[in-house]
């Protein structure tokens, strides 16, 4: 690791007083209080959300399930909107319907 200031670096440049740079170890404390705000504003918005109902496997399982076709779902959505070849854009969709079955299976 390098442990040196800034001001030792610019020490012999002519350019701007040296003084007037701050030390590395200024900087780096900056950006983790800057993380540690962050943090602490992430954790207050999780503790003030409602807590989630207590699912099952089987309800976890279909929760998982519809997550991964709605993902699905999103990404035809996005190549369809950049597709020109006529059979690729028919065969996604096709691969669109598909999805929406089984998304209205999954109720």
């Amino acid at each position: 690791m390098f442990f040196f200031t800034l001001h030792t670096l610019c020490s012999h440049n002519g350019n701007f007083p040296c003084e007037a740079v701050p030390q590395y170890h200024e900087i780096v404390a900056r950006g983790w209080e800057s993380k540690s705000v962050e943090e602490q504003q992430s954790q207050a918005n999780l503790a003030s959300a409602p807590p989630r109902p207590q699912l099952n496997a089987e309800q976890r399982a279909q929760e998982s399930r519809r997550e991964g076709l709605m993902l699905a779902r999103c990404q035809v959505l996005a190549q369809l909107k950049a597709v020109s070849n006529p059979r690729r854009r028919e065969m996604l969709e096709r691969a669109l319907a598909d999805l929406q079955t089984q998304l209205a299976h999954l109720g």
